[in-house]
Order: C-alpha cells, then structure tokens, then sequence
C-alpha cells in the first residue's frame, strides 16, 4: 500500500456520513453496512476469522 493509499484510508476512517459504508465477502453471501471505513474492515476481518479462516490468514 502506497503512501497516498495510507492517507485515503485515514480520512475515510474520519469520515463521517448519514450513507453507511458498505462491504461484502467474495466467498459468501455475507454484507455489513458501518459507519466507517475502519469498521466495515474490522467487520470484515472478524468475519473472515470466524467462517474462511485459509482466506483470513491470507489477508
């Protein structure tokens, strides 16, 4: 991940909106909707923990 990159992620994780931010899993149906772009990855990540744990070490 580039420096720009890093930055982007710091201001969307500031970001605050009355949209939520969504995400989905590539390897199910799951989605979740947060408040911000740090929370749709931690949501993210404890899902693949929990149900793809081979794709979750990979990340």
């Amino acid at each position: 991940m580039g420096r720009a990159d890093r930055g982007r992620d710091a201001r969307n994780s500031r970001r605050s909106t009355a949209e939520p931010l969504t995400g989905q899993c590539e390897h199910c149906s799951w989605h979740t909707a947060q408040s911000s772009y740090s929370a749709v990855v931690e949501a993210y990540h404890d899902h693949l923990r929990e149900n793809h744990h081979d794709a979750w070490v990979r990340a």
